[in-house]
């Protein structure tokens, strides 16, 4: 993990999910997953946008012409925990199922997500590839 990614995570936990770094507040989340290629457990720090059912989250990976290489781990694995700021300004943890949003879809989600975070247009300006939007679904 980066540097910025571990101070992203320590102020996240400190502060019960709210952050001062990088104007995020209460919009990033923690992402609990297994690398496919080697099996270590990481936490991926990602801006996520809070809907009914869970999250959404777009692999944009800063607008690089590859994906973020947790995408395959996300994928790959059933069960990803999240840590998320909660409604009592503290830091809950819930399992998700994680998919991709399909093609048929992606158009409309994407106009959401960009409707509360138009700096995602710059990275998808940046890259030939279409950029992932992933639901992370809260298990039941």
């Amino acid at each position: 993990m980066s540097a910025y990614s571990e101070r992203i995570v320590t102020e996240f936990r400190a502060n019960g999910g709210t952050l001062t770094t990088g104007n995020f507040a209460r919009n990033i989340i923690l992402v609990h997953h297994v690398g496919v290629a080697d099996g270590v457990e990481r936490v991926a720090p990602l801006y996520a946008q809070a809907y009914d059912e869970g999250w959404t989250v777009v692999a944009a990976n800063s607008g690089l012409d590859e994906h973020p290489k947790w995408l395959p781990d996300f994928m790959a694995n059933s069960g990803i925990v999240v840590e998320f700021p909660d409604d009592d300004n503290d830091v809950g943890k819930a399992v998700v199922d994680v998919s991709e949003v399909p093609d048929g879809d992606w158009d409309d989600e994407w106009a959401a997500f960009l409707d509360r975070a138009p700096g995602f247009a710059d990275y998808q300006s940046t890259t030939e590839r279409r950029l992932p939007i992933l639901k992370l679904r809260r298990r039941l």
